[in-house]
């Protein structure tokens, strides 16, 4: 609003006037600006902070590569020389044969991990689905992982009758594989450790069972979080990335599946696998 005097010739005030403006529309294309203004500062500190994390992420896969991978690439740097040097007994080839190709495969899972992970990360991770009979997938991942099983007692209990799924072989296979892997490793003292396939109602199930540490009830939750590995005195000794539970539970909730535990300290733990049958 504008109040102008108005005045005579001679200067005399003759009243006043005003000019009244609807300032409305003005301000709210103020405030609209102000609003996208905001949103863009939101939205540069968001990328700020996804850049900070995939910054994090990868430091974090680089120091694990380097950690995790050195184990396996010691065991057979020395079981290679010694071969190369004739050290070996020839009756003692196959098994240390055996073992070389477990900590391969203990490599590419580890590799394997990391890679899955970023492809979480980047929404790119694809299945390549087909038909398969999962007592197989478990019994070839318990004959890659029976050579390092030094101490254990390694046993499958397959089905009877086939268990057929569609879904990424190759995948499930990972799935098994770190259940494998973790009942060897947080097992220390030997032991039982068996792998069991079948048929629950509509689903099909592999499971894992080992007689080794146990989880606390308290650390469940972080279980399958992505770098959980559990805050205790026991696990600081065992090589590990904290990957390998949470690939496995979005590779089974994107088949349509879950992943479930039973654990108890110093009892040992049972992994479970569920999947939809198909007939």
């Amino acid at each position: 609003m504008v109040i102008t005097a108005l005045r005579e010739d001679s200067g005399r005030l003759r009243g006043f006037g005003k000019v009244t403006r609807d300032l409305t529309e003005r301000h709210e294309a103020e405030q609209r600006r102000n609003a996208e203004r905001e949103a863009d500062a939101a939205r540069l500190r968001e990328h700020a902070d996804r850049m900070a994390e995939l910054e994090r992420t990868k430091t974090q896969f680089l120091n694990l590569a380097s950690h995790e991978l050195r184990g396996p690439l010691t065991v057979i740097r020395g079981y290679s020389s010694m071969l190369e040097d004739g050290t070996i007994p020839p009756d003692q080839v196959p098994p240390v044969a055996r073992l070389l190709e477990a900590k391969l495969a203990q490599m590419d899972l580890l590799i394997e991990q990391m890679l899955e992970t970023a492809r979480l990360e980047h929404d790119s991770l694809e299945l390549y689905r087909e038909k398969f009979d999962l007592r197989w997938v478990a019994q070839e991942q318990v004959d890659v992982f029976r050579p390092l099983a030094q101490g254990h007692h390694v046993m499958i209990d397959a089905a009877h009758q086939p268990l057929l799924v569609e879904g990424d072989r190759s995948r499930v296979g990972t799935i098994v594989a770190n259940f494998m892997d973790n009942a060897l490793k947080y097992s220390p003292h030997g032991g039982e450790i068996c792998c069991t396939t079948g048929r629950r109602g509509t689903n099909v199930f592999v499971s894992v069972r080992d007689q080794g540490i146990g989880i606390a009830p308290e650390h469940m939750p972080r279980l399958f979080t992505r770098f959980g590995r559990l805050p205790t005195e026991q696990n600081l000794s065992i090589a590990g990335t904290g990957l390998g539970l949470f690939l496995c539970k979005e590779i089974a909730v994107r088949h349509g599946g879950d992943i479930t535990v039973s654990s108890r300290p110093g009892a040992g733990s049972e992994f479970t696998l569920t999947l939809p049958a198909i007939r």
